[in-house]
């Protein structure tokens, strides 16, 4: 399976800061370009992996790694071992389910294979 096989790839596209372009891609006002990771996480203390989406990957590992996430808490450190972007909540949380569902063993063969 590949990451990119549930839609199709994140992308950030670039905005023309040139006042007399006309093209489709111009915008105005302001904007919030919001992205989603699918991530995967490793605890070799306890051989163990944890498998989530986020919108703010840097924050999420902290929270995992403080303790303040309960699923995860007994089981740190975490390290990141693998993510991917996504354009959507949506993309996202169906990538992380088809993850979750995996074995052990296909969940370290996608990691090797994807990374």
């Amino acid at each position: 399976m590949h990451p990119d096989s549930i839609g199709a790839p994140a992308t950030v596209y670039r905005f023309d800061s040139d006042p007399g372009h006309k093209g489709p891609d111009e915008i105005s006002g302001p904007f919030v370009l919001m992205c989603f990771f699918v991530y995967v996480l490793y605890s070799e203390a306890f051989d163990k992996f944890y498998v989530g989406q986020t919108n703010d990957i840097e924050n999420r590992l902290a929270r995992h790694n403080s303790g303040s996430v309960q699923a995860t808490q007994p089981y740190r450190p975490w390290v990141l071992k693998w993510y991917v972007e996504k354009d959507s909540r949506a993309e996202a949380m169906k990538l992380e389910k088809k993850l979750k569902n995996l074995s052990k063993q296909k969940l370290i063969a996608f990691i090797q294979k994807y990374s």
